[in-house]
Protein backbone atom coordinates (compact mmCIF):
# COMPACT_ATOMS: atom_id res chain seq x y z
CA UNK A 1 0.00 0.00 0.00
CA UNK A 2 1.26 3.18 -0.82
CA UNK A 3 2.22 5.78 1.68
CA UNK A 4 2.45 8.68 -0.85
CA UNK A 5 -0.87 10.88 -1.89
CA UNK A 6 -1.95 12.47 -4.82
CA UNK A 7 -2.55 15.81 -4.90
CA UNK A 8 -6.46 15.86 -5.44
CA UNK A 9 -6.19 13.16 -2.42
CA UNK A 10 -5.34 16.12 -0.05
CA UNK A 11 -8.27 18.61 1.07
CA UNK A 12 -6.38 22.39 0.93
CA UNK A 13 -7.31 24.55 3.86
CA UNK A 14 -6.48 28.20 4.15
CA UNK A 15 -4.22 30.19 6.32
CA UNK A 16 -5.68 31.84 9.37
CA UNK A 17 -4.14 34.49 10.12
CA UNK A 18 -4.10 36.25 14.19
CA UNK A 19 -2.17 39.38 11.96
CA UNK A 20 -2.82 38.94 8.79
CA UNK A 21 0.80 38.94 6.65
CA UNK A 22 2.46 39.14 10.26
CA UNK A 23 1.48 36.31 12.43
CA UNK A 24 -0.30 33.01 11.58
CA UNK A 25 -2.55 31.05 13.89
CA UNK A 26 -1.17 27.41 14.67
CA UNK A 27 2.48 28.39 13.61
CA UNK A 28 5.83 29.59 15.03
CA UNK A 29 6.62 32.82 14.83
CA UNK A 30 9.81 34.65 15.70
CA UNK A 31 10.54 38.20 17.22
CA UNK A 32 13.94 39.18 17.11
CA UNK A 33 15.76 42.60 18.36
CA UNK A 34 18.55 43.79 20.18
CA UNK A 35 18.35 44.03 24.51
CA UNK A 36 16.20 46.68 25.03
CA UNK A 37 14.52 47.40 22.04
CA UNK A 38 11.00 46.70 23.29
CA UNK A 39 10.41 43.34 21.96
CA UNK A 40 8.69 42.20 25.36
CA UNK A 41 6.45 45.23 25.57
CA UNK A 42 5.98 44.67 21.96
CA UNK A 43 4.46 41.15 22.80
CA UNK A 44 2.20 42.46 25.65
CA UNK A 45 0.60 44.95 22.86
CA UNK A 46 -0.09 42.53 20.54
CA UNK A 47 -1.65 40.22 23.16
CA UNK A 48 -3.56 42.97 25.32
CA UNK A 49 -5.24 43.59 21.57
CA UNK A 50 -6.03 39.49 21.56
CA UNK A 51 -7.44 39.83 24.91
CA UNK A 52 -10.03 43.13 23.92
CA UNK A 53 -10.75 41.42 20.52
CA UNK A 54 -9.38 44.88 19.32
CA UNK A 55 -7.67 45.04 15.64
CA UNK A 56 -4.50 44.25 15.16
CA UNK A 57 -1.91 47.78 13.68
CA UNK A 58 -3.12 48.40 9.99
CA UNK A 59 -6.42 46.44 10.61
CA UNK A 60 -9.97 47.08 10.42
CA UNK A 61 -11.31 44.08 12.80
CA UNK A 62 -9.82 41.22 14.98
CA UNK A 63 -9.57 38.13 12.97
CA UNK A 64 -9.87 35.72 15.46
CA UNK A 65 -13.14 34.63 18.44
CA UNK A 66 -9.92 33.74 20.96
CA UNK A 67 -9.36 35.91 23.39
CA UNK A 68 -6.86 33.75 26.21
CA UNK A 69 -3.47 34.18 26.66
CA UNK A 70 -0.47 32.29 27.41
CA UNK A 71 2.52 34.14 28.57
CA UNK A 72 5.83 32.20 29.80
CA UNK A 73 8.20 34.60 31.07
CA UNK A 74 11.67 33.26 32.19
CA UNK A 75 13.53 37.09 32.69
CA UNK A 76 11.30 39.61 34.12
CA UNK A 77 9.38 39.43 37.38
CA UNK A 78 5.83 38.50 37.02
CA UNK A 79 4.77 40.63 40.00
CA UNK A 80 6.71 43.51 39.30
CA UNK A 81 7.31 43.87 35.20
CA UNK A 82 4.67 41.39 33.39
CA UNK A 83 1.90 41.80 35.42
CA UNK A 84 2.62 45.79 35.47
CA UNK A 85 2.94 45.42 31.81
CA UNK A 86 -0.26 44.07 30.72
CA UNK A 87 -2.01 46.44 32.78
CA UNK A 88 -0.31 49.28 31.12
CA UNK A 89 -1.65 47.92 28.15
CA UNK A 90 -4.95 47.76 29.29
CA UNK A 91 -5.40 43.95 28.55
CA UNK A 92 -8.47 41.72 29.98
CA UNK A 93 -6.53 40.54 33.21
CA UNK A 94 -8.90 37.30 33.36
CA UNK A 95 -7.75 36.46 29.80
CA UNK A 96 -3.92 36.25 30.40
CA UNK A 97 -2.60 33.37 31.80
CA UNK A 98 1.25 32.81 32.98
CA UNK A 99 3.45 30.08 33.33
CA UNK A 100 7.20 29.67 33.81
CA UNK A 101 8.14 26.23 35.69
CA UNK A 102 6.07 22.61 35.55
CA UNK A 103 5.73 20.44 38.41
CA UNK A 104 7.78 17.44 39.44
CA UNK A 105 6.66 14.54 39.55
CA UNK A 106 7.19 11.01 41.80
CA UNK A 107 6.68 7.77 40.08
CA UNK A 108 3.43 7.24 40.94
CA UNK A 109 2.57 10.54 38.95
CA UNK A 110 1.71 12.56 42.08
CA UNK A 111 3.03 15.85 42.83
CA UNK A 112 6.57 15.48 44.55
CA UNK A 113 6.31 17.20 47.85
CA UNK A 114 9.98 19.12 49.71
CA UNK A 115 10.78 18.43 53.12
CA UNK A 116 8.78 21.36 54.33
CA UNK A 117 5.36 19.84 52.25
CA UNK A 118 5.75 22.58 49.85
CA UNK A 119 5.08 21.47 46.11
CA UNK A 120 8.44 21.14 44.07
CA UNK A 121 8.58 22.54 40.33
CA UNK A 122 11.34 22.65 37.53
CA UNK A 123 11.62 25.13 35.01
CA UNK A 124 10.03 25.07 31.81
CA UNK A 125 12.48 22.78 28.82
CA UNK A 126 11.26 22.07 25.29
CA UNK A 127 11.03 19.34 24.00
CA UNK A 128 10.29 17.71 27.63
CA UNK A 129 7.37 19.57 28.77
CA UNK A 130 5.17 19.94 25.39
CA UNK A 131 2.93 17.58 27.85
CA UNK A 132 2.39 20.07 30.43
CA UNK A 133 2.18 22.35 28.28
CA UNK A 134 -0.81 20.74 26.22
CA UNK A 135 -2.59 20.06 29.49
CA UNK A 136 -2.52 23.88 30.91
CA UNK A 137 -4.00 25.01 27.43
CA UNK A 138 -6.85 22.13 28.19
CA UNK A 139 -7.28 23.85 31.64
CA UNK A 140 -7.15 27.61 30.14
CA UNK A 141 -9.86 26.41 27.51
CA UNK A 142 -11.72 24.70 29.99
CA UNK A 143 -11.63 27.82 31.97
CA UNK A 144 -12.29 30.27 29.42
CA UNK A 145 -14.44 28.37 27.02
CA UNK A 146 -11.68 29.01 24.34
CA UNK A 147 -8.55 27.88 22.98
CA UNK A 148 -5.61 30.03 23.57
CA UNK A 149 -5.02 32.56 20.39
CA UNK A 150 -1.37 32.88 21.54
CA UNK A 151 1.17 31.59 23.41
CA UNK A 152 4.49 34.36 24.46
CA UNK A 153 7.64 32.21 25.23
CA UNK A 154 10.16 35.13 26.21
CA UNK A 155 12.91 33.55 25.50
CA UNK A 156 13.68 31.23 23.42
CA UNK A 157 16.89 30.15 24.41
CA UNK A 158 15.61 29.82 28.07
CA UNK A 159 13.25 26.93 27.26
CA UNK A 160 15.59 24.87 25.25
CA UNK A 161 17.29 21.69 26.61
CA UNK A 162 20.15 22.40 28.18
CA UNK A 163 21.79 19.23 26.86
CA UNK A 164 20.73 19.97 23.10
CA UNK A 165 23.38 22.22 21.25
CA UNK A 166 21.75 25.72 19.74
CA UNK A 167 24.28 25.79 16.66
CA UNK A 168 23.25 22.23 15.41
CA UNK A 169 20.32 22.53 13.09
CA UNK A 170 19.48 18.92 13.92
CA UNK A 171 19.34 19.54 17.88
CA UNK A 172 17.32 22.93 17.47
CA UNK A 173 15.00 21.08 14.97
CA UNK A 174 14.02 18.06 16.70
CA UNK A 175 13.12 20.48 20.07
CA UNK A 176 11.07 22.93 17.77
CA UNK A 177 9.10 20.61 15.67
CA UNK A 178 7.37 19.04 18.95
CA UNK A 179 6.00 22.98 19.78
CA UNK A 180 5.07 23.68 16.40
CA UNK A 181 2.83 20.37 15.86
CA UNK A 182 1.63 21.71 19.54
CA UNK A 183 0.60 24.56 17.23
CA UNK A 184 -0.70 23.32 14.86
CA UNK A 185 -3.11 21.06 16.65
CA UNK A 186 -4.56 23.66 18.80
CA UNK A 187 -4.33 26.45 16.31
CA UNK A 188 -2.52 28.69 18.57
CA UNK A 189 0.34 31.34 17.04
CA UNK A 190 3.42 30.61 19.26
CA UNK A 191 5.70 33.78 19.94
CA UNK A 192 9.32 33.22 20.48
CA UNK A 193 11.33 36.15 21.62
CA UNK A 194 15.02 35.79 20.80
CA UNK A 195 18.20 38.49 20.83
CA UNK A 196 20.26 39.41 17.90
CA UNK A 197 24.02 37.76 17.87
CA UNK A 198 26.91 39.98 18.37
CA UNK A 199 27.40 39.76 14.86
CA UNK A 200 24.30 39.99 12.77
CA UNK A 201 25.66 40.99 9.48
CA UNK A 202 23.24 42.68 6.81
CA UNK A 203 20.59 39.90 6.50
CA UNK A 204 17.44 39.59 9.42
CA UNK A 205 16.62 36.36 8.90
CA UNK A 206 20.49 35.30 9.98
CA UNK A 207 20.63 38.59 12.40
CA UNK A 208 19.43 36.13 15.67
CA UNK A 209 21.35 34.34 18.17
CA UNK A 210 21.47 30.18 17.75
CA UNK A 211 21.07 27.41 14.99
CA UNK A 212 20.15 28.73 11.51
CA UNK A 213 16.90 25.53 12.22
CA UNK A 214 15.46 28.47 14.17
CA UNK A 215 14.56 30.61 11.31
CA UNK A 216 14.28 27.87 9.24
CA UNK A 217 11.03 26.44 11.16
CA UNK A 218 9.30 29.66 12.27
CA UNK A 219 6.95 30.27 9.16
CA UNK A 220 7.05 33.91 10.65
CA UNK A 221 10.32 36.12 11.39
CA UNK A 222 9.54 40.00 12.51
CA UNK A 223 12.43 41.84 13.14
CA UNK A 224 12.62 44.94 15.96
CA UNK A 225 15.05 47.68 15.70
CA UNK A 226 15.85 51.16 15.78
CA UNK A 227 17.00 53.51 12.88
CA UNK A 228 19.98 55.98 12.81
CA UNK A 229 18.08 58.31 14.11
CA UNK A 230 16.46 55.86 16.88
CA UNK A 231 13.15 55.55 16.04
CA UNK A 232 12.27 52.03 16.60
CA UNK A 233 10.26 49.62 13.94
CA UNK A 234 9.13 46.68 13.43
CA UNK A 235 9.56 44.50 10.02
CA UNK A 236 8.57 41.34 8.35
CA UNK A 237 12.11 39.38 7.86
CA UNK A 238 10.53 36.14 6.74
CA UNK A 239 6.64 35.36 6.20
CA UNK A 240 6.36 32.00 4.15
CA UNK A 241 2.97 32.29 4.33
CA UNK A 242 1.83 35.84 3.27
CA UNK A 243 0.49 36.97 0.26
CA UNK A 244 3.40 39.54 -0.14
CA UNK A 245 7.39 39.09 -0.05
CA UNK A 246 8.42 40.25 3.62
CA UNK A 247 10.09 43.71 1.44
CA UNK A 248 6.37 44.82 0.18
CA UNK A 249 4.89 44.07 3.74
CA UNK A 250 4.12 47.16 5.74
CA UNK A 251 6.67 48.06 8.51
CA UNK A 252 4.90 49.86 11.33
CA UNK A 253 7.17 52.15 13.71
CA UNK A 254 6.07 52.13 17.69
CA UNK A 255 7.26 54.16 20.48
CA UNK A 256 7.40 53.14 24.32
CA UNK A 257 5.34 55.92 26.66
CA UNK A 258 5.19 56.17 30.19
CA UNK A 259 2.47 55.12 32.07
CA UNK A 260 0.74 57.03 34.00
CA UNK A 261 -0.11 55.18 37.69
CA UNK A 262 1.64 52.47 36.49
CA UNK A 263 5.24 51.91 36.62
CA UNK A 264 5.86 50.52 33.47
CA UNK A 265 5.29 51.66 29.98
CA UNK A 266 2.99 51.35 27.10
CA UNK A 267 3.75 51.09 22.89
CA UNK A 268 2.11 52.86 20.61
CA UNK A 269 2.16 52.13 17.05
CA UNK A 270 3.14 55.05 14.96
CA UNK A 271 2.13 53.70 12.08
CA UNK A 272 3.76 52.72 8.78
CA UNK A 273 7.29 53.51 8.55
CA UNK A 274 8.46 52.49 5.38
CA UNK A 275 11.68 50.68 6.45
CA UNK A 276 12.83 46.98 5.73
CA UNK A 277 13.76 44.54 8.07
CA UNK A 278 17.43 44.18 6.45
CA UNK A 279 17.25 48.05 6.80
CA UNK A 280 17.09 47.60 10.63
CA UNK A 281 20.05 45.08 11.06
CA UNK A 282 22.20 46.76 8.38
CA UNK A 283 21.72 50.19 10.85
CA UNK A 284 22.48 48.42 13.56
CA UNK A 285 25.74 47.81 11.88
CA UNK A 286 26.31 51.38 11.63
CA UNK A 287 25.60 52.40 15.01
CA UNK A 288 28.34 49.75 15.98
CA UNK A 289 31.42 49.41 13.21
CA UNK A 290 32.38 45.81 13.08
CA UNK A 291 35.91 44.99 13.90
CA UNK A 292 37.98 42.88 10.75
CA UNK A 293 37.19 39.68 13.48
CA UNK A 294 33.14 40.51 13.61
CA UNK A 295 33.34 40.82 10.19
CA UNK A 296 35.26 37.76 9.53
CA UNK A 297 32.55 35.87 12.37
CA UNK A 298 29.87 37.65 10.22
CA UNK A 299 30.59 36.07 6.77
CA UNK A 300 31.32 32.83 8.37
CA UNK A 301 27.62 32.98 9.54
CA UNK A 302 26.16 33.67 5.75
CA UNK A 303 28.31 30.75 4.97
CA UNK A 304 26.84 28.37 7.49
CA UNK A 305 22.95 29.32 6.60
CA UNK A 306 22.13 25.60 6.16
CA UNK A 307 25.08 23.53 6.78
CA UNK A 308 26.44 22.09 9.88
CA UNK A 309 30.00 21.60 8.10
CA UNK A 310 32.25 23.13 5.55
CA UNK A 311 35.78 22.03 4.03
CA UNK A 312 38.32 24.57 5.62
CA UNK A 313 39.35 25.40 1.71
CA UNK A 314 36.03 26.95 1.01
CA UNK A 315 36.14 28.72 4.33
CA UNK A 316 39.78 30.08 3.27
CA UNK A 317 38.52 31.09 0.12
CA UNK A 318 35.75 32.78 1.04
CA UNK A 319 37.93 34.96 3.47
CA UNK A 320 40.67 35.84 1.47
CA UNK A 321 39.17 38.97 0.29
CA UNK A 322 38.50 40.49 3.85
CA UNK A 323 41.15 42.67 5.48
CA UNK A 324 43.35 40.83 8.32
CA UNK A 325 46.26 38.34 9.28
CA UNK A 326 45.74 34.90 9.63
CA UNK A 327 45.73 35.24 13.60
CA UNK A 328 42.70 37.23 13.10
CA UNK A 329 40.66 35.32 10.89
CA UNK A 330 41.33 32.48 13.23
CA UNK A 331 39.76 34.53 16.21
CA UNK A 332 36.77 35.48 13.96
CA UNK A 333 35.91 31.61 13.73
CA UNK A 334 36.68 31.21 17.18
CA UNK A 335 33.80 34.01 17.81
CA UNK A 336 31.81 32.23 15.29
CA UNK A 337 31.53 29.85 17.54
CA UNK A 338 33.84 27.48 14.84
CA UNK A 339 36.52 24.87 15.22
CA UNK A 340 37.96 21.72 13.32
CA UNK A 341 35.10 19.25 13.79
CA UNK A 342 36.47 16.49 11.70
CA UNK A 343 38.68 14.94 8.92
CA UNK A 344 37.64 13.69 5.80
CA UNK A 345 40.71 12.18 4.55
CA UNK A 346 43.31 15.56 2.90
CA UNK A 347 39.83 17.65 3.88
CA UNK A 348 39.76 19.72 7.22
CA UNK A 349 36.14 19.96 7.87
CA UNK A 350 34.66 23.04 10.28
CA UNK A 351 31.74 23.05 11.97
CA UNK A 352 29.71 24.78 15.34
CA UNK A 353 31.44 23.19 18.19
CA UNK A 354 31.00 26.25 20.90
CA UNK A 355 27.79 25.96 22.87
CA UNK A 356 29.19 29.17 25.48
CA UNK A 357 28.26 31.50 22.19
CA UNK A 358 24.48 31.40 22.31
CA UNK A 359 25.13 35.62 22.22
CA UNK A 360 27.04 35.17 19.13
CA UNK A 361 24.82 33.23 16.49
Amino acid sequence: MRRSRRLDEIQTRQVEWLWPNYIPLGELTIIDGEPGVGKSTACVAIASLVTQRHPMPGERKAHTKRTAVLYMGFEDDEQKTIAPRFHAAQAAMDRVFFLNSVPVLDENGDQLLDKAGEPVDASFRIPRDIDHLEHELDMIRTETGTEAAIIVIDGLFDVLDGKKDSHKQQDMRDSLRPLARLAQRRGTAILLIRHFSKSPGNKATSAGGGSIAFTAIARSVLTLGRDENGNAHLAVAKANLASLPPNQIPSFGYQILPTEGIEAGHLEWTGDSGITADEIVGGRDKEKALTAKERIAATLKEMFWDRDEIPGTEINAALAHLDGAVATKNAGKRLAGLDIVRQAGPVTMWGWVDRATDDVF
